[in-house]
């Protein structure tokens, strides 16, 4: 009995010297968190208001030859695909020639050409890149108040909190703040172009736009009247979406780019050029999120 009782001990002792071994090695074991769901990797892009703008050269009086307007810029934003790069800024060359592109095109049915809705600017879907600025409005009392519209290609939706610094640890925190329920969440909300913003608009085209015959050779010809019926015909079947976001500074939104990567972007700036004739432009930092 006392054998049976004294193995009893011994057992005991083992059971709680490896505990006890167990719980002091341990005091050094990493706890196993949930995956991040951003790696902090900010980046930073300026992007000009667009403006393809041609001008004639009065500097040539015998002959007609358009030249870049002043604040001339035909580049938009494009996101990376890794963090090797932040990003690019590809020129639209489709404005080089005559400073507006067809929107939508139609077959005259009254002459041999074809009807083109142009603009001066595409539409989101037929964009270059990720992000056009379209316009900036400055607020030379108060920059906070400054404003821009932007157009998107991708999907994009607003996070409920402004961020106003531009320090990038800062920024990674901030987005710290949000957790995986959160962001997906967010994800959820995002709208193609961003379209279902409170801050959205879209522009409307009607028989006032800006029409031009596209003669058989595949040229632009502005010796050509355009029918009310043509006109008519081509915006009825016109399906195409021209959508602004006005942002201000300290915005924060989330953005499915082009390239299928997430971002979660700051609109950290926006502001006129120091030098004439002073371009407008719209400066972002933005992180990549999982």
């Amino acid at each position: 009995m006392n054998v049976h009782k004294q193995k009893i001990r011994i057992l005991k002792t083992i059971i709680i010297f490896a505990t006890l071994i167990f719980l002091t090695s341990c005091d050094d074991c990493p706890i196993k968190d949930n995956p991040p769901i951003f790696l902090c990797e900010v980046r930073e892009a300026t992007i000009t208001e667009f403006n393809p703008l041609l001008v004639r050269d009065l500097t040539i009086p015998d002959s007609v030859v358009f030249v870049p307007d002043p604040k001339y810029s035909v580049h938009t934003f494009e996101f990376p695909l890794d963090q090797k790069s932040s990003g690019s800024l590809p020129n639209d060359e489709r404005f080089k020639e005559q400073g507006f592109i067809a929107v939508a095109t139609k077959p005259s049915t009254t002459g041999n050409y074809t009807v083109a809705l142009v603009d001066f600017t595409p539409l989101n879907s037929d964009m270059i890149g990720d992000i056009l600025v379209d316009s900036v409005f400055i607020n030379p009392s108060d920059p906070s108040q400054n404003r821009a519209y932007l157009m998107f290609y991708g999907d994009l939706a607003r996070y409920p909190r402004d961020f106003t610094s531009e320090n990038s640890k800062e920024f990674c925190n901030f987005l710290g703040t949000f957790s995986s329920s959160d962001l997906n969440n967010i994800r959820i909300d995002a709208t193609k172009y961003g379209e279902n913003l409170p801050n959205a608009g879209s522009k409307t085209y009607d028989i006032n736009s800006r029409f031009v015959a596209i003669n058989q050779k595949g040229q632009f010809d502005f010796n050509i009247d355009i029918s009310l019926a043509d006109k008519q015909s081509l915006l009825s079947d016109f399906k195409g979406k021209s959508i602004v976001v006005q942002v201000n500074p300290g915005q924060v939104y989330f953005y499915r780019a082009r390239n299928g990567r997430q971002f979660a972007i700051v609109i950290s700036d926006i502001k006129s050029g120091t030098f004439p004739p002073n371009k407008n432009r719209v400066t972002i930092m933005f992180n990549p999120l999982k």
